[in-house]
């Protein structure tokens, strides 16, 4: 016959003596879970913070300066793309762009009398080149009649004189001629350099007009307003919002 040997089971004063270590084991454990925990969703909510900071936010800027006089919206507000935000004072702006309007008519119509003197100088030239071609074959004539004596010296120096007029008449509509087509040479009304710097200034002055209304670039909500009514707001400086896309 096999006897088995048996171990003495452990008495309940022992396994009354684990029980406090046991405890103060899965305290520790369950604290240290806890802390894990708590620093992994700070850790998270750090992170989504300064996503929403770097890629969500758009500052809103003047282009011109002038006097607030209206705003349209305020922070939590929301606004679709091109909603108008600010107003600023336009009265200058709209000067500016009516004296830039008269400017450019002005300019336009100096280029085509411009245009027009050369075309007068031309036809005066083609005159006074006639007038030179009259006076020689006067003075020519003359001058064969004159050795028969059909012809007094007076006439013919008088014929002379015409012709030294008519020369001198010649060069100086030619000399103007020149001038005029320095003005205008290899250009047409669109492009002459006057009407071409009118035109920009034009643009300038409706751009200046336009950009008095401050309008949102993004849709989103508006989280921060830095203007008030009133406000005088300079050029490239933050006029109204940050907004939250």
């Amino acid at each position: 016959m096999t006897k088995d040997t048996l171990s003495p089971s452990p008495s309940p004063q022992l396994r009354t003596s684990y029980r406090p270590t046991l405890l103060l084991i899965a305290a520790i454990v369950l604290l240290v879970v806890a802390l894990c925990s708590t620093y992994l969703l700070r850790l998270d909510s750090e992170s989504t913070d300064d996503a929403y900071v770097d890629g969500n936010v758009v500052q809103v800027t003047s282009q011109v300066s002038g006097t607030v006089t209206a705003i349209s919206n305020d922070n939590t507000d929301h606004v679709d793309t091109n909603s108008p935000l600010v107003t600023l004072n336009a009265v200058d702006a709209e000067i500016q762009y009516e004296r830039a309007q008269s400017n450019l008519a002005r300019a336009v119509r100096l280029a085509r009398t411009g245009y027009y003197q050369v075309q007068q100088l031309q036809a005066e030239v083609e005159q006074r080149k006639n007038d030179v071609r009259k006076a020689r074959d006067d003075l020519r004539r003359r001058n064969l009649l004159a050795d028969s004596g059909a012809v007094s010296r007076e006439e013919i120096s008088h014929t002379a004189d015409v012709l030294k007029n008519a020369i001198a008449g010649l060069d100086g509509s030619k000399h103007a001629l020149s001038i005029r087509r320095a003005m205008v040479d290899d250009t047409t009304l669109r492009t002459h350099p006057d009407v071409l710097v009118a035109a920009s200034n034009l643009r300038d002055a409706y751009m200046a007009l336009h950009r008095t209304q401050i309008n949102s670039p993004v849709a989103g909500v508006i989280t921060k307003r830095t203007v008030q009514v009133g406000q005088k707001n300079q050029s490239g400086r933050r006029a109204d919002v940050g907004g939250a896309g």
